[in-house]
């Protein structure tokens, strides 16, 4: 038996007649202010469930289902997302500092508010997503933004090396320290690191020469 208790309030929430949740079905539950710190929860269902302020501090979400499921101010803090599914989520608020989002699906998610620092995400698909967001120092290699709204977001000393930015929102957005190494732009250039212009040799003029 697994007892589901509220992160504050130490509520029973749901009981579950079963020895893991991995892969477990939570579709469609109610179950805001869940305590899943630390739990390993990879391919479990969190489809269309509310899970408004839940802690899943270090938690084992691997190509977990969270489609159009309620975020809001949920905790992921060191958590593995690694290929989950966040497809149209409502995740404003959530915290998601040092969490693994490499290959994760984010398509059409709000973001809004979120804490990303050092967030580790190459690969994610974050496309039509709206991210104002903390995003310092996250590393977005290969990532899709395309169409994403960055607006007044901070993504200072972050790596967007070989990302792709088509037609995504850059209004106000921080990018000091950002590393742009190939990543197409918002008008669909690629980034270039301008080359360093070679210094001119100094001419020798003769040992008698002191003008011209």
């Amino acid at each position: 038996m697994i007892v589901i208790k509220h992160r504050s309030t130490g509520q029973v929430l749901r009981e579950i007649d079963a020895e893991t949740l991995v892969g477990y079905s939570f579709e469609n539950c109610q179950l805001e202010g869940a305590n899943f710190a630390g739990a390993n929860l990879a391919g479990a269902d969190f489809r269309c469930a509310n899970l408004r302020g839940a802690d899943f501090q270090n938690a084992r979400l691997e190509k977990t289902g969270f489609q159009a499921a309620v975020l809001a101010g949920c905790d992921f803090t060191n958590a593995n997302l690694i290929g989950a599914d966040l497809t149209d989520t409502v995740a404003n608020g959530a915290v998601f500092k040092k969490a693994n989002l490499s290959s994760a699906v984010c398509r059409y998610a709000k973001f809004n508010d979120c804490d990303f620092e050092k967030a580790k995400m190459p690969g994610i698909d974050l496309s039509m997503v709206e991210l104002r967001s903390n995003l310092a120092e996250a590393i977005l290699t290969k990532a899709d933004l395309r169409g994403a709204d960055l607006t007044n977001a901070n993504l200072a000393s972050a790596d967007l090396s070989n990302a792709n930015l088509m037609d995504a929102k850059l209004v106000d957005t921080n990018l000091n320290g950002t590393r742009m190494e190939g990543a197409i732009g918002s008008m669909g250039r690629k980034f270039t690191t301008p080359k360093a212009v070679p210094k001119k040799a100094a001419s020798k003029k003769p040992w008698w020469q002191f003008w011209g």
